[in-house]
């Protein structure tokens, strides 16, 4: 005696072995935004105990190292962080590029700061 399947059966794991393959095709796809390395190698923060400057937190890597080819880009992002918040309309100064401190708090484990102030708006 031999139980077959029912057909619906079959049916049923080729629909999901197609819905799998859709969605690993999909995902693999996947479109990095204009902003992805600015997102991901920097950030601006605002510091609570000082309403005088604003922090721009920068990661090193392979595609943007230490230099002044990338520092340029870098710029670039500190101006789009700047316009996303609606902050210093009309200019900005550096005030200080310094490296992180080995005992400073810094979570997203950066590797500059650049201290940033508004200039006349």
């Amino acid at each position: 005696m031999c139980l077959e399947e029912p057909p619906w059966v079959s049916l049923l794991e080729r629909a999901a072995l197609i819905l799998i393959i859709v969605l690993v095709a999909a995902c693999a796809d996947i479109h990095k935004s204009a902003d992805y390395e600015r997102h991901r190698y920097s950030q601006l923060v605002v510091p609570y105990d000082r309403n005088d400057v604003m922090y721009f937190d920068v990661t090193f890597n392979a595609e943007f190292p230490d230099g002044e080819a990338t520092e340029a880009t870098r710029m670039e992002w500190l101006k789009a962080w700047l316009g996303q918040r609606s902050m210093c309309a009309e200019s900005f100064e550096i005030v200080d590029r310094r490296p992180f401190e080995p005992m400073e708090n810094n979570p997203a484990h950066h590797d500059i700061r650049y201290e940033v102030k508004c200039g006349a708006e």
